[in-house]
């Protein structure tokens, strides 16, 4: 491969990796909302202490 098909090939990974990353974190905030208010249900072993 030569150096500037490697050096495009980086580029490319690094921009979907940064897409991807993008996407991941509008996906978490969409529904973080949903999860930021309400108390969470203690687990079964911890009420059997």
């Amino acid at each position: 491969m030569a150096e500037s098909e490697d050096y495009s090939r980086k580029e490319l990974t690094r921009l979907i990796r940064s897409i991807a990353q993008e996407v991941a974190c509008e996906a978490i905030d969409d529904h973080l909302e949903d999860y930021e208010h309400k108390p969470k249900k203690p687990e079964a072993n911890e009420l059997e202490t």
